[in-house]
């Protein structure tokens, strides 16, 4: 959880439009896989990999 706090710290924080989109952008995709809650099991395997290829391309590693 203290990787979470540390990935987030200083997102909140108003003023630089680099947060501001960041944060933009979270809510974004909060949004939107809340309103995928409870989506058949292939769109949800479709989420899952959009997700991963996602976390993937923002720490710069190779699938």
């Amino acid at each position: 959880m203290s990787e979470v706090r540390e990935a987030f710290d200083g997102v909140d924080q108003p003023g630089a439009p680099a947060n501001d989109a960041f944060h933009e952008a979270r809510h974004a995709l909060k949004k939107a896989l809340m309103r995928k809650r409870g989506c058949p099991p292939a769109e949800l395997e479709r989420i899952t990999q959009i997700l991963k290829q996602a976390a993937a391309d923002i720490v710069g590693k190779p699938d």
